[in-house]
Parts: C-alpha cells; sequence; structure tokens
C-alpha cells in the first residue's frame, strides 16, 4: 500500500563502502546490477504499490487499516 510508487532503487544495489584517503568522505558504490537493464529499468518509475492509497487522505495509516478490515478473512 502506498500513495506513491517506491523511489526506484533496484537497478542496483548491494552497496560497499570506503572511506576516501582523506578521511573526510565515504565512497559507495553498487556491485549488482539488474539483469532486466537496459530494456526494462525500474529505477525511472519505482515500484507501484498493489494498493494506492489516494493523496488526500489525511490519515493514510487508518485508510489502510479499514481497507485491510473490509477485506475478506481467509
Amino acid at each position: 500500500m502506498g500513495q506513491a510508487n517506491s523511489a526506484g532503487v533496484l537497478d542496483f544495489a548491494n552497496v560497499v563502502a570506503m572511506p576516501a584517503p582523506s578521511g573526510r568522505y565515504i565512497v559507495q558504490w553498487a556491485t549488482s546490477r539488474s539483469l532486466r537493464l537496459p530494456d526494462d529499468p525500474v529505477d525511472p518509475d519505482g515500484i507501484a504499490p498493489d494498493v494506492r492509497i489516494p493523496v488526500d487522505v489525511r490519515d493514510p495509516v487508518g485508510w489502510a487499516q479499514a481497507w485491510l478490515e473490509r477485506q475478506p478473512s481467509e
């Protein structure tokens, strides 16, 4: 559930970090790349939620709880 798509951080993953020689910065980079690239990237748009919460909802948690409570039990 959500009001917006994910931030789109799936095309590159498994980040490693190392301090720069000066020690003032930490350099981070991805060590893996999705096999979907370049034809089917996720990062530009992110992943849409299965249940979209309307953007005008002031209490998304309450909205989600009410939605879940309306679902038939299995």
